[in-house]
């Protein structure tokens, strides 16, 4: 029998989907007025304050996302001084977030960045309000900012405040917060051995066993971005080699660029989704030693899919003795206490090896998106540089806020617990606002693509 709260709950679900779709924002097909009143619905729906910005403010959002960014550089500019003068009690950091991630949909990324930062300020502002905010999500914000931010002394001060009913979060912080300021107070090699976030990573015997596997090891962490440089010879002379969503056999692997070597592949959701559901096993690669999945359900399904291999998959007509099949694991998640967004593979992985005692971390070809075009047949959703560009944006709009990722990469950079190549250490020299300047000339444009035809 279907209860009636289900009922309600299912036609709740599908009246909200009707009214999404009466809301798109489309300024390719709409006028500014009709425009304006599918972005104050959506934005009220969300439950941001819209006109608290001001019409004017809003007025040059439309002409900012009507123009290129060579045309519309100082609207864009007065964008920015608008949302940095802001009062910092005017809006919830919850509101500017949903402003900024907006902004980031439509390729206002320098504009965004703006907001972002209210938005830490005015977490800090709420959370030191007497007396304390009543939603005690307002905290863990607050605390999320201070670890951006690196003030260690001020978070250790304020973590007692957060609500009791955020013990959940709580630990997710101070997981976070380990793995940051262990590798900061440390430098090179910061995660060799115990650390801190050990206990709270190793919830499983795959956790243990993973542990020791790679503790004291020196890594290299290969992302997928498309270069020249030739380092293969280097990053198969780790003592492990660690790629992103690597799933079919010589598929991103070379002998002068890439390396050949992989003995660790870290996966995202749709990644491990995509490879349970749809890689034959015969193009699987072989020799890899472990799979790593952010979310515990998807990990389950890659290791039933995993062992379902025949043991004969390596050819023993040939006398080969068939590889033993890998060992697959879910990452500790590092999202609860993130101020914006989900983490990207790259994050992800640096922060669960650090926190479970690697030797030594070098990445190699990432930039954290700069550059646009991956490793052919990456993502399987992406056929040429347009399907990139677009996958790029929609990703930093929704889930991956590309400052979450920055801030703690950097952090960890800049204290010595991760090194990489030229490319990456050029990206984590660039700060955040000049990387989001750099993000917003490789991406602005391609995110307002109904401005095509003005070249």
């Amino acid at each position: 029998m279907i209860r009636p709260t289900r009922i309600k709950r299912t036609l709740t679900r599908l009246l909200d989907r009707i009214r999404r779709v009466e809301e798109i924002l489309d300024p390719s097909v709409q006028t500014h007025s009709e425009f304006r009143i599918c972005l104050h619905a959506q934005l009220a729906r969300d439950g941001v304050r819209s006109p608290l910005f001001g019409e004017a403010w809003w007025d040059d959002f439309y002409r900012a996302i009507t123009s290129l960014d060579r045309d519309g550089a100082d609207i864009q500019e007065r964008m920015i001084q608008y949302a940095e003068a802001l009062p910092e009690s005017l809006l919830r950091a919850e509101e500017l977030l949903v402003v900024f991630s907006l902004l980031l949909r439509f390729g206002l990324f320098r504009v965004g960045y703006a907001v972002r930062a209210k938005a830490r300020c005015a977490a800090i502002h709420a959370f030191s309000e007497s007396p304390p905010a009543e939603d005690p999500k307002v905290g863990l914000l607050a605390l999320s900012a201070f670890l951006e931010l690196r003030q260690w002394g001020t978070f250790e001060e304020k973590l007692p405040l957060l609500d009791e009913r955020l013990a959940r979060e709580k630990t997710a912080l101070l997981v976070l917060y380990h793995s940051l300021t262990d590798g900061a107070g440390a430098g090179a090699g910061a995660g060799a051995g115990a650390t801190r976030a050990h206990d709270a990573l190793i919830q499983t015997e795959e956790d243990l066993a993973y542990s020791k596997y790679i503790s004291a090891k020196r890594v290299a962490l290969v992302g997928p971005a498309r270069t020249a440089s030739r380092d293969a010879a280097e990053i198969d002379g780790f003592d492990r080699v660690i790629r992103c969503n690597y799933k079919e056999e010589g598929v991103g692997t070379d002998a002068k660029v890439k390396g050949l070597r992989c003995d660790v592949s870290y996966y995202n959701s749709a990644q491990a989704k995509f490879v349970f559901k749809h890689i034959p096993q015969d193009t699987f690669p072989r020799g890899i030693d472990w799979l790593v999945c952010k979310h515990r359900s998807r990990s389950e399904k890659l290791r039933t899919w995993i062992e379902s291999f025949p043991a004969s998959a390596a050819d023993p007509a040939e006398g080969r003795v068939a590889s033993p099949l890998a060992r697959v694991r879910s990452s500790g998640t590092f999202e609860l206490p993130l101020f914006a967004g989900t983490l990207n593979a790259v994050p992800n992985a640096v922060l669960d090896l650090l926190g479970l005692g690697v030797g030594e971390i070098k990445v190699f070809h990432s930039d954290l998106m700069l550059t646009v075009d991956r490793a052919t047949r990456y993502d399987p959703l992406v056929r040429n540089t347009e399907d990139a560009l677009l996958m790029a944006v929609k990703s930093f709009s929704s889930p991956h806020d590309p400052i979450t990722q920055y801030a703690l990469l950097q952090t960890l950079y800049d204290a010595g617990a991760i090194s990489g190549d030229a490319r990456f250490s050029a990206a984590m020299s660039l700060g955040e606002s000049a990387y989001m300047d750099a993000i917003q000339q490789a991406y602005g444009n391609a995110a307002r693509p109904y401005l095509s035809a003005r070249g």
